[in-house]
């Protein structure tokens, strides 16, 4: 494991605002992205070999399923399966939408 797999809850609300804002970057401003969430020791190659990517709800599973734990405190955002939806349905339509933008 080259991270560590226990955040602290302002790790955890940190890494899901970056994923966020990864999934939003163009390709080169990712590449800065991920290195900020590597900092913070999540490294999502420790948890699954997949090469596609992540999102909040692949991080979330890991959170739920015990790989990942959240020390010293409850993790606010997206708590609700609503709100999940909410956020994953948004994500993808500003990504959808600046797509378009740049054709």
């Amino acid at each position: 494991m080259k991270g560590k797999d226990k955040f602290t809850a302002t790790e955890v609300e940190t890494i899901k605002k970056l994923i966020v804002e990864k999934l939003r970057a163009t390709p080169s401003k990712q590449k800065g992205i991920r290195q900020k969430i590597r900092n913070i020791g999540f490294y999502y190659s420790d948890f699954c070999s997949k090469k596609d990517g992540y999102t909040i709800e692949d991080f979330e599973v890991l959170i739920r399923t015990g790989k990942v734990t959240v020390i010293g405190g409850n993790v606010s955002s997206a708590s609700k399966p609503h709100d999940k939806v909410l956020l994953t349905t948004n994500v993808a339509r500003e990504i959808v939408d600046s797509k378009k933008k740049s054709i």
